[in-house]
């Protein structure tokens, strides 16, 4: 049976009843406009279950408006009394609380983002490249870079901490801020360490954004693969 969710006194029947009355405040206005009642005291409401609210909020909020975020995606700008606004992720306000893993596995993506571009605009560069789940020609913009079997990400990250004595507490990652598109890690030894045991030990690949968000997640999942821990100096 889905779990009901509460957002002030409102009650929706499930988790996905919720986001979808988020996402008509969300995509209703033109871009700009002041969020009004009721999708004001709703989006007050839901802030409050952001796992940093208190910084999120700061000395109170004045409004809401629509706002696009770096990927060009409409989201929420919030506006303090102050005159100071931030941004705040509305999926996250669903969550309840701090994902830790999460946020470190966003601070490790960053962190390899460049290796992941490289090789991107390296396949390219070489001629036609076809999904290997769908047949499709993947071009700039219609491909993901997937992290391929034996080592999916998660592996390669479980593997990472395990062989430097690691656990997500003691990964060292930026703290929540104003306009922060997620963390980062601070560790200068720790980010070396990854990315050289990223670039050792993934295989990557291309493949289409639809593969990537159903067909190879299946495929990661049923895998079932462990994590490395092979450290070579």
């Amino acid at each position: 049976m889905a779990k009901q969710i509460l957002i002030g006194e409102r009650v929706f029947k499930t988790k996905k009843s919720a986001i979808e009355h988020m996402q008509l405040i969300l995509n209703g206005p033109p871009m700009g406009t002041r969020v009004v009642e009721p999708g004001h005291g709703f989006l007050l409401d839901l802030v409050s279950l952001h796992p940093d609210a208190d910084s999120k909020i700061g000395c109170g909020v004045s409004h809401f408006s629509i706002a696009q975020d770096d990927f060009r995606k409409r989201c929420f700008r919030l506006y303090r009394l102050d005159g100071t606004n931030t941004d705040f992720s509305v999926y996250k306000c669903f969550e309840g609380k701090h994902n830790v893993k999460a946020q470190v596995q966003l601070a490790l993506r960053t962190a390899i983002r460049p290796q992941i571009v490289a090789f991107r605009e390296k396949q390219l560069s070489s001629g036609p490249v076809t999904c290997p789940y769908s047949g499709e020609v993947l071009t700039r913009e219609r491909c993901h870079v997937d992290h391929g079997p034996p080592y999916i990400f998660d592996a390669l990250a479980q593997g990472w901490m395990a062989a430097y004595g690691l656990i997500l507490e003691t990964v060292a990652i930026t703290a929540s801020a104003d306009d922060q598109q997620g963390r980062t890690l601070t560790d200068s030894t720790q980010i070396a360490s990854w990315q050289a045991y990223h670039e050792l030990y993934a295989s990557l690949r291309l493949i289409s954004i639809r593969a990537n968000l159903s067909d190879a997640k299946v495929a990661h999942n049923r895998s079932g693969r462990t994590a490395v821990t092979t450290v070579e100096q």
